[in-house]
C-alpha cells in the first residue's frame, strides 16, 4: 500500500467544524476519510476526532503516524 500524506494545519483553538469519526477495523477507510477532509477543507479550520472501538487492524498506529505532532 502506498504511503498516504495529507496536509495538516496547525491546531485551532476554535475550529469552524468538528468531525467525529467512529471506527472499528476500517484502517484504510479512516485514513482515506481524514486525507480527504485535509485536502478539501480549504480555509475552514477542522477539528478531527477519531474514536476507536478496539480495532486490531493497526488503525490507531496508522493515524498516529500520519498525524504525528498533533494533539491526540
Amino acid at each position: 500500500m502506498p504511503e498516504r500524506r495529507c496536509h495538516v494545519s496547525p491546531v485551532s483553538e476554535r475550529p469552524d467544524v468538528s468531525e467525529i469519526v467512529i471506527a472499528y477495523d476500517v484502517r484504510d477507510e479512516v485514513l482515506t476519510c481524514l486525507e480527504s477532509v485535509g485536502q478539501h477543507a480549504g480555509d475552514v479550520s477542522v477539528e478531527l476526532l477519531v474514536i476507536d472501538n478496539g480495532s486490531s487492524d493497526g488503525r490507531v498506529e496508522a493515524v498516529g503516524c500520519a498525524f504525528r505532532g498533533r494533539r491526540s
